[in-house]
């Protein structure tokens, strides 16, 4: 059974998706797997073309979670990818663009048992592209295409009237959200696809 601060809580959350989904009309998706990303505590990458909304949606929901927000470019980064903030959603851009070294020290950083909050981008590239030692290290890869005409008129209409969005969590919501979440079983039959699924897309 649950106490009364965990339904609160979970509440809370609920409030902070439907939140963020309307924040980022058009890009349900991205939010769901940022959402997994923050939960879990695990780097996600996100790729597509400039000008999708990469970047703006993990400020959005780096915003509802109540969390300061980092951005690095890769390229200019240099040994900063190596610091990333523990307190902090870091976003890395262009991480296609890196160098082997930083790439190297960004792997080892996000291998940490308890890594910093992390969302990577790249341009309009496949994850092949980057270095197996980062691939290893991210949660999924989630792609952005251009939106469809209907949903760019909906983006159009909402970045005109957009609200500004309240942090509706804090930090400390999201240390208890994560505890609840590492306490999930998982069944053998699913257990047994997550296997399937890794030896299936293994090869990049």
């Amino acid at each position: 059974m649950m106490n009364g601060n965990s339904t609160t809580t979970e509440v809370q959350l609920r409030h902070a998706l439907f939140e963020a989904g309307r924040a980022m009309v058009g890009n349900e998706r991205l939010t769901e797997r940022l959402a997994v990303g923050l939960l879990t505590g695990r780097p996600i990458l996100v790729g597509g073309p400039h000008g999708v909304g990469k970047c703006h949606a993990a400020r959005t929901m780096a915003r509802v979670f109540g969390l300061g927000v980092t951005v690095r470019h890769a390229p200019d980064a240099g040994g900063a990818l190596s610091d990333l903030d523990d307190d902090r959603l870091n976003i890395v851009t262009d991480l296609e663009l890196a160098d082997v070294a930083a790439g190297n020290d960004l792997a080892a950083v996000l291998g940490r048992p308890d890594p910093a909050m992390f969302v990577a981008t790249v341009g309009d590239v496949r994850p092949g592209r980057l270095s197996r030692r980062i691939r290893d290290e991210m949660l999924m890869f989630v792609e952005v295409p251009y939106p469809e005409p209907t949903a760019e008129r909906l983006v159009a209409r909402h970045v005109m009237e957009a609200q500004p969005i309240d942090a509706i969590l804090q930090p400390a919501d999201l240390v208890a959200l994560r505890r609840g979440v590492a306490g999930v079983g998982i069944d053998d039959p699913t257990l047994d696809y997550a296997v399937r699924l890794v030896q299936a897309t293994r090869a990049p």
